[in-house]
């Protein structure tokens, strides 16, 4: 069977129940359309469970996205060790205040292979 959600929006416990209803199985498959990341509070437990199943497909929203950017930037200012440029700061400042802070905190709290692997899954989300 091929089932279709759209904008878990960083809610693991809605997307875990809704995997549970629908008793998902591995010969089914499960689209999820934009906005995995953002707004909810396990933005990032969330995009490493959906990575970990093999038959979920996410197709990337606007916040998936500007999270991938964000936390790409991120991610070159804690190796360069560098100030960030004020553009991206008020960029990042903004993302925060419209649902990034809770993906960016999740991202902090990963070990540096974990962060890879976030950036990785992001760059993937189909168009």
């Amino acid at each position: 069977m091929t089932y279709v959600t759209a904008n878990p929006e960083g809610n693991l416990e809605k997307f875990r129940t809704l995997i549970e209803k629908l008793h998902l199985s591995d010969s089914d498959v499960l689209y999820v359309l934009g906005d995995s990341a953002d707004y909810g509070e396990e933005s990032v437990e969330l995009l490493i469970d959906m990575s970990m199943r093999p038959n979920v497909y996410p197709v990337a929203g606007d916040h998936d996205f500007l999270a991938l950017r964000m936390l790409s930037g991120f991610e070159k200012i804690l190796k360069s060790g560098a100030a960030p440029d004020p553009g991206f700061a008020a960029d990042m400042t903004a993302w925060a205040a419209d649902g990034g802070k809770a993906t960016l905190d999740g991202y902090r709290a990963l070990d540096p292979e974990m962060r890879e692997g976030i950036l990785d899954y992001l760059s993937e989300f189909s168009l």
